[in-house]
């Protein structure tokens, strides 16, 4: 260039600045320039002549040679990338130089006019920059370099495996794959494609194999066709290699994958530069499975429960699942590179599957609807490969019904997702999620009443290589839930029938045949169309709670009619509706299971068994027309139950025809009763109809039972007597279903599940005439409840009374609808015989038992306790019978063991003139009737040993021992009499629970033996004596009463009360005392005696306490009557002799014992005697003054 300087005459010296810019640096915003100046030429001397100055400034800029090299030492040039650029940096880190890589052949790159320096470099390669894998990294330039210096980039080759799916060791021949170079989401760089061998490998050359921020390498592979022209168009005319075993055109151009080279490759080796070096090689290795695979297919139903086999009265139709398809032929042999192919391979896409067991191999060996679909290469039995994104179309038959028939795209067997139909558009829509059990279908929408949506497909995705995938096909199969009540509405009914019939299927034959395949899904069918019944418990879903969840295969809808189907073009033509009860079903309340009519229905005879039960309110009969029991429809959208009725059109059906997607269910009513009751009558003594309560209640129910030749009749018992219904106040029994579980209905209600006793009603009209009238009677028994009564005793009835305990029954009848909710009752009335009972004197007996014996049996058949009058009315049903009466209830006594044997009363057989025959019809005998018993008015006179009345009864007890073990105590009045009653106040011990409550005034006691102990109180028994009561001793009517005269122990007696020398103690103050207690102080008389009366036992204690004015202080018990002489030894005899002084006896001295009044004179022999108690004194003896 040109330096402008200043003219003058004299030399100047410049120093010459030369600075450094690379042109490519102009895209770097303040990128330095760079003093290259050579310090050797940098001063330059200008004269003063006048000229162009020229100097060559050689300035420290020089050339270079590289070369570029991937990872196998394999040159990298503009062929490989032609927009390759390589970037030096100084040593800060700057750019300074972009080179566009413009070498061919061994990779070098002349790099001119670089800087003195030391640079690195990076190397933008398909989109990404690079940094060289050298040891030093670095290079210097001091001068030209002429030979190159060598980069090793992290670039190396590629071979990816292309599987399938499911199965990673299935390699796929023929698929199309390239990358792309992504930086963000503008695309740098695209290789080209590679074709998968027949090892499925795609290789792709020079690589980068670094991890690189803001950007990726995307793996993308897409079935045939080939560039077979090699044109760069690999979709025209000329392009015929398809993918092997797909449908050539049809299966063309589909992405079947799309992922992260570097994340999503399964790498053996790589996919980065150190995996490599480590493993020693310069090929990344690695396999990607691609959106090919095999799968699992499922047909469910609408609410995602798998089709099974269906059974109808006709025979179990498979579930025949249809791949509509043209494809067929032999795949070429020359498919692709050589070796890979298999001649005479025929691939076939018209696949046709079936449940259950077959001949061929389109059964699946099982009830569910559960087939498998395999894709495979080179393989004569599974000839197909199924690609994700293409178009297929499946046909779904359940129930001879077509129930699916949509043409979809194979989804990616990664993703879950739902496919949603719409039926107005015909397309669907794929929503991500797999909405299998959540997803509420919107058959129906308020907004927009022929938006009609629902879902058709749903995958739920699974990974690589784990296995297959499994699709669902939802079909048009509904689940129509049918709540079946009670007749008034107030329980769920279990465990019934529901029978539908159709006429509007394909016949069984035609659809389970592979060989009708084209007829099959060309809808060739004229001719097979036909009818069938099929039936579903309510226990099918795993609860007896009335709700019947029965399958429903509908012909998926369309604007035209299906061939041979009577114009059904949607739902299901249901022509028959019967709800059966059954004892084969567990039907409460019902014995048999019988065969009650049957239907021609396109030529096919349908047989139906079971009682008819399905109610129509609105006309009050039984009835299986559709449309005339016709139940309104519920359906269920976003959790909330609409009530709508349908119309006649093909996509809101009428009376029973099945054009509602997904949710629809009906209330339907039963004759089942709600409630029904019975009521007991009886009579009272006044012959008036009173209720009954207590009485037992028995029901049994007939009904019909098919033997295969005809209905034979059977029956059983609903109600035992041991059930324990018993009747109330108001002699009736109302019999309600127990609450079980709770169902929650469509229209919001909950009702119980009924149990326990149920009844149907039959007594009403029928919407046709049945074939064979069928129907369940009733019958109804009471007898009384002797259960309870009995259980004191620890007996039952059967313990006592006859085999057969008198029962009234009602007959056989039908309920009707009076008798519905126990609106009406079914009436029993009892017989009856009447009876006064009284003892012999004509006073009532209460608490006796009563027993009508039936003629030739030994024990009662029914049994009563008089009441306070003696009355009893016995409920018996017919005669004749003998009555026998029984003192209280000593007859259950016998039998429990408690008293040695029963105390009978009396015997209508026995005790009259005449045998006596009792019949509540008055024929064979009276119904009514006063009976006079051997109970007799008994009384004991108690009286001392001589018979005498005593002064006083009060300290008398009297204890009576009964012969039924009972025990009474008395207390005599005050003549000494005790009258024998048995009343709560004179109890004491009581055997059994009835006494007669006999008034005090009213003895009554029956014959037999007592026991009679008298007491007198501090003292015990002071009599015990048996007496007999014994029959037949007074005339009846008579008003005496017989008495028993009770003698006791009780005296009068005298005690003689003397000293050992035998002196009467007379004068001696004494005390009786016997022995209850009682005292009596009295002087001993002149004759040394005292008297005593009603001395208890003949037995006193004798104390004598002073005699002759001295204290004596004796006592001796256990003084008797027999012993009755008290000596005192506790009294001495004193002696004292007087003497003179020649010791002769002085007479008339005067003797005194000191501190006593004993004194007196000495005799002629001077003695002196005299009998004191016995102890120490002091004598004192004067004599003559």
């Amino acid at each position: 260039g040109y330096l402008p300087i200043p003219y003058n005459l004299t030399e100047f010296e410049y120093e010459i600045k030369v600075y450094w810019r690379s042109a490519a640096n102009i895209h770097y915003e303040g990128a330095p320039w760079i003093d290259v100046t050579w310090e050797e030429n940098s001063t330059l001397t200008i004269g003063a002549e006048c000229k162009l100055w020229e100097f060559l400034v050689m300035a420290e800029v020089y050339q270079a040679n590289i070369q570029l090299v991937d990872m196998c030492g394999q040159p990298l040039t503009l062929e490989d990338y032609p927009h390759a650029i390589v970037r030096l940096y100084d040593e800060g880190g700057t750019p300074i130089l972009d080179a566009h890589v413009t070498s061919v052949g061994e990779g070098v790159l002349f790099l001119d006019k670089i800087p003195k320096g030391v640079y690195s470099l990076k190397l933008l390669w398909k989109g990404v920059w690079i940094e060289p894998k050298n040891e030093t990294k670095t290079f210097e330039v001091l001068d030209n370099v002429v030979e190159a210096i060598v980069f090793e980039f992290p670039i190396g080759d590629v071979n990816i495996t292309l599987t399938q799916w499911d199965d990673c060791d299935l390699v796929l021949d023929g698929l199309n794959a390239t990358l792309i170079y992504y930086w963000g989401d503008k695309e740098k760089w695209r290789e080209p494609w590679s074709r998968s061998d027949c090892d499925g490998v795609v290789t792709f050359e020079k690589v980068p194999l670094v991890a690189f921020e803001g950007g990726n390498i995307t793996l993308v592979v897409y079935t045939g066709p080939w560039d077979d022209n090699g044109d760069g168009d690999y979709d025209d005319a000329n392009d015929e290699t398809h993918t092997p075993y797909t449908r050539g055109e049809k299966d063309n151009n589909i992405l079947v994958y799309l992922g992260d080279l570097h994340k999503d490759v399964m790498w053996d080796v790589g996919p980065y530069y150190d995996d490599l070096q480590e493993a020693g090689t310069c090929v990344a290795v690695g396999k990607r499975p691609v959106w090919i695979y095999s799968f699992d297919l499922w047909a469910v139903d609408h609410d995602y429960n798998i089709l099974t086999e269906f059974s109808t009265d006709v025979g179990t139709y498979p579930v025949a699942v249809a791949l509509v398809d043209t494809e067929y032929g032999f795949e070429s042999p020359t498919c692709g590179p050589p070796g890979c192919c298999v001649k005479d391979v025929l691939i076939d896409y018209r696949i046709i599957n079936f449940t259950g067991d077959g001949d061929t191999g389109h059964f699946n060996g099982i009830p569910e609807a559960k087939f498998v679909y395999t894709s495979r290469q080179y393989d004569r039995a599974y000839p197909h490969l199924f690609v994700a994104g293409a178009t297929y179309r499946w046909m779904v038959f359940h129930g001879g019904v077509l129930v699916f028939d949509y043409t979809i795209e194979l989804p990616r067997p990664d993703q879950d997702v739902t496919y949603i139909f719409n039926e107005t558009s015909k397309t669907y829509e794929v929503v991500p999620g797999f909405e299998s059990k959540d997803y509420k279908w919107t058959w129906w929408d308020e907004d927009d009443e022929y938006n009609k949506t629902h879902p058709i497909l749903t995958i739920k995705g699974i990974g690589a290589c784990e296995g297959k995938p499994t699709i669902e096909l939802v079909t048009w199969t509904q689940t129509l839930t049918v709540y079946t009540l009670s007749n008034a509405g107030y329980y769920m009914a279990p465990k019934l029938n529901l029978s539908l019939t159709r006429t509007d299927v394909l016949d069984l034959d035609f659809i389970s045949d592979p060989a009708n395949y084209e007829d099959i899904v060309g809808e060739n069918w004229g001719g097979y169309g036909t009818s069938y019944a099929w039936s579903t418990l309510d226990e099918d879903d795993g609860t007896a709670d009335g709700v019947i969840v029965v399958t429903v295969p509908v012909w998926q809808p369309r604007d035209t009619p299906y061939v041979d189907m009577l114009g059904v073009k949607f739902g299901a033509n249901i022509t028959d509706v019967d709800l059966l009860a059954g004892e084969a079903w567990g039907t409460p309340g019902v014995v048999g299971t019988p065969y009650y009519d049957y239907a021609e229905r396109r030529g096919v005879i349908h047989k139906y068994f079971g009682y008819p039960v399905m109610w129509n309110h609105t006309d009050s009969m039984i009835c299986f027309m559709p449309c005339y029991y016709y139940p309104t429809w519920y359906k269920e959208l976003g959790g909330v139950w609409y009530e709508f009725r349908g119309n006649d059109t093909w996509y809101a059906g009428d009376c029973w025809n099945m054009t509602y997607w997904s949710g629809a269910a009906k209330i339907v009513h039963t004759t089942m009763m709600d409630a029904f009751c019975v009521v007991v009558y009886g009579h009272d003594f006044h012959s008036n109809e009173v209720p009954l309560e207590g009485q037992l209640v028995a029901l049994d129910v007939k009904g019909f039972d098919w033997d295969g030749t005809t209905n034979v009749e059977v029956t059983d018992t609903l109600v035992d007597w041991t059930d324990g219904y018993v009747t109330d106040a108001d002699g009736k029994v109302v019999f309600e279903p127990t609450k079980g579980a709770s169902v929650t209905l469509p229209d919001g209600s909950t009702l119980p599940v009924a149990g326990g006793v149920i009844a149907w009603k039959f007594d009403v009209d029928y919407c046709w005439t049945p074939v064979i009238n069928v129907y369940l009677s009733y019958n109804f028994g009471t007898r009384q409840n002797y259960e309870k009564l009995l259980e004191p005793y620890g007996l039952t009835p059967e313990d006592v009374m006859t085999a057969e305990v008198e029962t009234l029954w009602s007959g056989w009848f039908l309920f009707g609808e009076e008798h519905n909710n126990a609106e009406e009752c079914i009436e029993l009335i009892w017989g009856f015989i009447k009876l006064t009972v009284e003892d012999w004197t004509g006073n009532p007996l209460k608490d006796m038992l009563v027993l009508a014996i039936p003629q030739g049996q030994i024990h009662p058949s029914t049994f009563a306790f008089t009441d306070e009058f003696g009355r009893v009315v016995l409920h018996v049903a017919d005669g004749p019978y003998e009555i026998k009466i029984y003192w209280r209830d000593t007859y259950f006594l016998d039998f429990a063991g408690i008293i040695p044997r029963a105390l009978d009363i009396y015997d209508s057989l026995a005790d009259e003139m005449t045998m006596r025959w009792f019949d509540p019809a008055g024929i064979a005998g009276p119904n009514s009737a006063t009976i006079k018993t051997r109970v007799y008015g008994a009384l004991l006179k108690i009286r001392d040993a001589e018979g005498d009345k005593l002064s006083s009864y009060d300290p008398i007890t009297v204890t009576i021992y009964w012969p039924d073990k009972v025990v009474t105590k008395h207390k005599p009045d005050e003549q000494g009499v005790v009258r024998i009653v048995m009343n709560k106040d004179t109890i004491v011990e009581m055997t059994g629970f009835k006494s007669p409550e006999s008034p005090v005034e009213v003895p009554q006691a029956p014959e037999g033996e007592y026991k009679v102990v008298v007491e007198w109180d501090g003292v015990g028994v002071i009599a015990e004596q048996s007496i007999r009561i014994e029959a037949g001793k007074f005339e009846a009517g008579a008003t005496v009463s017989v008495e028993y005269l009770i003698t006791t122990d009780v005296y009068d007696m005298t005690v003689a009360i003397k000293t050992p020398f035998d002196t009467p103690m007379a004068g001696a103050d004494v005390t009786l005392k016997k022995l209850d207690g009682t005292e009596i102080k009295t002087v001993v008389g002149s004759d040394g005696t005292v008297a005593l009366t009603e001395v208890p036992l003949g037995t006193v204690d004798v104390t004598v306490h002073k005699w002759k004015g001295m204290s004596v202080d004796f006592t001796k018990t256990g003084v008797t009557i027999n012993e009755n002489t008290v000596i005192v030894d506790k009294i001495g005899m004193l002696k004292v002799k007087v003497v003179g002084q020649r010791g002769q006896g002085l007479e008339g001295a005067e003797v005194v014992v000191e501190g006593t009044p004993i004194k007196g004179t000495t005799a002629a022999d001077g003695t002196f005697a005299d009998e004191l108690p016995a102890g120490s004194y002091t004598v004192k003896v004067s004599y003559g003054g």
